[in-house]
This record gives C-alpha cells, structure tokens and sequence, in this order.
C-alpha cells in the first residue's frame, strides 16, 4: 500500500509539474540521521530518550489495556537533516512513511512532528508534547504501514531550522507494535518541490539578449562544473553548451 500512496503522489504532483511546464518538478528521499526511544520505565510519562540504531524499534505500552493516558511506556523518535533540499526550491508536497515487519494492529497512535534546529535530547523530545508543528491524534490501523502528508508551511520551516523531528506513541498494550528502523524501509520522507527554470538560461547577464557579452561569461566557464555555462546538465561546460548558446543567439523570447 505504501508503495502505491508514493507513486499516487509522485505521478499527480509531477503530471501537474508537466502540464505548466514552467519548472522541473524533483523529489528527494529523507532517511533519520538520528534515531532513539524515550523508556525509562515510567507509565504515562516517560522522560528519558537515548539514542538507537537497532534495525527494529519496539514501542510498548505498561498493560494490555488502554484507557486515559494510554499507559505509554515508551516512545519513538527521529530527526532528519532538511539541508540536502536546495536552497531555491519550492516544495509542493511531502509525505511520511512508517513500516512494520508484519501487519500490526496499532491502537491509539499518537505523532508529534516539529521543525527544529535541536538534536534528539530528553528535554527537547519531553517538550514535543506542547511544541509541535503538526499532531496526529489517535491514529489506529491494521496494516504493514502507515503514510500521511507533511504540513507544507511545516516543511517550509524545517528547511530553515534545518531538521524534522518526529515523536510516536501507540496506546498498544504491553506487547507493543514494531517499527523498521533501518534500510530503505525505515521511517523516510519524500519531499516534491521544483526548482523555477530561467526563461533563457544562455542569458548569462541577464540582459535581456543572447550576444557577445553572454559568450565571453561562457568562455570563462569553460571545463568547469557545476556553473551556469552548464546549460545541458551533463556536468561540464563543453561544446554541446556552446551549441546551446548559439542556438539562443539574440534577444530572449
């Protein structure tokens, strides 16, 4: 199911992308630079995170019953690192991706999701409860995985703070419910965005016009990467891109 909801996703931003044409739609994986459980024995509220790289994260909760606080015994975090989504980029969508080794039966889940500058630490975790940029409340599923959509505003943030965090409870019972932890099933983010294309990328002054000021700029970008002058993006300015200039010669449509 989680690989129809990405796809579903990516065909109905990308295909709008197309139908303006007026930007190159991208999408970029996010996998945790960080992950950890918040245990330390206590019922309703557990305080102490640590961190872990365990392939699968067991979230438990203090009884086979739930009622008021859920009896949580422990929660689940990560963080991403926002700063590989370019600085000019325009994000259109983003989504969040969980899985389990197996169909589960997760009961009264709970997702805290917060832009943030700080790493995982007891303190920050234990604050996600009051500030938070997104919250899923009560979330309950019989599935191998679980996808929602990312406030975009929140995405937006994220990538300035320059991280994601996120923060899970189930009010499963003691038995618990695990999550992957590791590899490509981990919890990730696909973020769309595009990236604004220049009406006449040979332009290279901005000037208005494709002429001899355009081509001695392009001169000095020659065998150099990545730059401007790499009008075909094969990562060397070469003369296929001076092929390119001279096919815009003249004033910019």
């Amino acid at each position: 199911m989680h690989v129809f909801f990405e796809r579903f996703l990516s065909w109905s931003l990308c295909f709008s992308f197309w139908c303006v044409g007026m930007a190159n739609a991208e999408q970029l994986v996010l996998y945790p630079v960080q992950s950890g459980i918040v245990s330390d024995g206590s019922c309703c509220s557990p305080y102490a995170y640590s961190n872990s790289a365990d392939d699968l994260l067991l979230v438990t909760g203090c009884f086979n019953s739930t009622y008021g606080c859920h009896f949580r015994k422990d929660y689940a975090a990560w963080r991403w690192d926002m700063s590989s989504i370019p600085e000019d980029a325009k994000v259109t969508g983003a989504a969040m991706y969980l899985n389990h080794p197996s169909p589960v039966m997760a009961s009264w889940v709970d997702i805290w999701v917060d832009a943030t500058r700080s790493s995982l630490n007891s303190n920050y975790v234990s604050s996600m409860f009051s500030n938070h940029d997104q919250h899923l409340h009560d979330v309950s599923y019989w599935a191998a995985s679980y996808s929602f959509f990312l406030d975009i505003d929140m995405v937006n943030a994220a990538i300035v703070e320059g991280n994601l965090a996120m923060k899970l409870g189930n009010g499963e019972g003691a038995d618990g419910v695990v999550y992957i932890n590791t590899g490509d099933d981990q919890p990730r983010i696909t973020v769309f965005y595009e990236i604004a294309t220049k009406p006449c990328p040979a332009d290279l002054n901005g000037d208005g016009i494709v002429d001899s000021a355009d081509l001695g700029i392009f001169l000095w970008f020659w065998g150099s990467s990545p730059s401007d002058g790499d009008f075909n993006g094969d990562g060397v300015v070469d003369s296929s891109d001076l092929g390119v200039l001279l096919g815009a010669w003249g004033e910019c449509p």
